[in-house]
């Protein structure tokens, strides 16, 4: 027994209502994905650019201390030169004094 032709023109556009649903669906999803996608781009873009900035002002006061100590170091190392110059007068001194 076959199915009369409304039957058959029933089927067939249920079928097709199902893919035009599915295809309704797909495309619904790509642009909810794309969408996400982009925003998702932009959270990343900004991050990397808050997170540069972020690098860029921790390295200037880093910089700043290194500058600062390396003052520090040089100002110690002419006190260390004067005092060594004073103790070696004072030792001159200190063996004419004995002689």
């Amino acid at each position: 027994e076959t199915l009369p032709p409304s039957w058959c023109f029933v089927c067939v556009l249920c079928v097709l209502q199902r893919a035009k649903v599915k295809s309704i669906i797909r495309k619904k999803l790509q642009s909810y994905i794309s969408s996400l996608i982009d925003a998702l781009k932009d959270d990343l873009d900004i991050a990397l650019a808050e997170t540069g900035e972020r690098i860029e002002s921790m390295v200037v006061p880093v910089e700043q201390m290194i500058a600062k100590e390396k003052d520090d170091l040089e100002a110690l190392s002419g006190e260390q030169a004067d005092l060594d110059a004073m103790f070696q007068e004072l030792g001159v001194k200190v063996s004419a004094l004995e002689e």
